[in-house]
């Protein structure tokens, strides 16, 4: 993590998920490569330096990153709020169940900067974004998938916006929330 969670996510955790989800393995029990990146990962993370503000502290600079109904992309996340506790950014990953009802409730109640969707799977179920900004119309919904069909299904509104990568979603987060990004100046908003 010496250059920063965005490029040891990029460049070294999510090849290597990949390269293990492509092979096939008669795995002893107990054995599950997946498992062991995961928990590897998590526990760099959890050991990171710079550890997130509470959540009193700065309310407006608050992100709420949440996996979608499919409950995938929790490692993503985790490794998404890393990268925007580096930029200054308050980040919490919701974990447990997640539906609408819970994320409209957690948002009431933490009133975040933004609150961000994750999906990694091909075939994303994104329903909940639809309620959540049906509920909150005025917060910035950011929505990370591949999955081009499930994206169609999106509210169109200014407030809901899409990203294809980790790289875009940070980027895109990181500027609603006014946070600087390494190396850039401020940008008036």
């Amino acid at each position: 993590l010496s250059d920063g969670a965005e490029q040891w996510w990029t460049e070294l955790v999510s090849p290597a998920r990949a390269a293990i989800a492509a092979r096939t393995v008669l795995a002893r029990p107990g054995d599950d490569a997946a498992a062991l990146l995961a928990a590897a990962a998590l526990a760099v993370l959890r050991k990171r330096p710079g550890a997130a503000p509470e959540l009193a502290e700065r309310p407006q600079d608050m992100v709420l990153l949440a996996p979608a109904g499919d409950g995938t992309g929790r490692l993503a996340l985790h490794a998404l709020a890393a990268a925007l506790v580096e930029r200054g950014a308050g980040a919490r990953v919701v974990t447990g169940p997640v539906d609408a009802r819970h994320l409209v409730e957690l948002c009431t109640m933490v009133r975040p900067a933004a609150l961000v969707v994750l999906s990694d799977r091909a075939r994303a179920d994104l329903a909940l974004v639809t309620d959540v900004h049906a509920a909150l119309e005025d917060l910035e919904i950011f929505v990370g998938t591949v999955d081009d069909a499930a994206a169609r299904s999106l509210p169109l509104h200014r407030m809901v916006q899409r990203a294809r990568s980790f790289a875009g979603l940070l980027h895109e987060v990181t500027a609603v929330t006014g946070v600087i990004t390494p190396g850039l100046a401020p940008l008036d908003r």
